[in-house]
């Protein structure tokens, strides 16, 4: 059987699980700081965040995207 994936946006719930998948990348850090950085995230206006998750795997993707306004300098 095809393992399959899905992508969905990540609540606070997911911060464990993502934690661990940047652990699995290199990237060592804790739950709590994954906890309260997706908690800023989640509610600010700005952002976007979202997992990838598959059926035997888990979250085995993670994606955050954040937009700030810029002003135009003056002429």
């Amino acid at each position: 059987m095809k393992n399959r994936a899905s992508d969905r946006s990540v609540t606070s719930a997911d911060a464990s699980a993502v934690a661990e998948l940047l652990r699995d990348l290199g990237c060592p850090t804790e739950h709590d700081l994954v906890a309260t950085t997706l908690e800023r995230l989640l509610d600010g206006p700005t952002a976007s965040v979202a997992i990838t998750i598959e059926d035997e795997q888990g979250v085995v993707g993670f994606l955050s995207l954040s937009a700030s306004p810029r002003r135009k300098p003056p002429p």
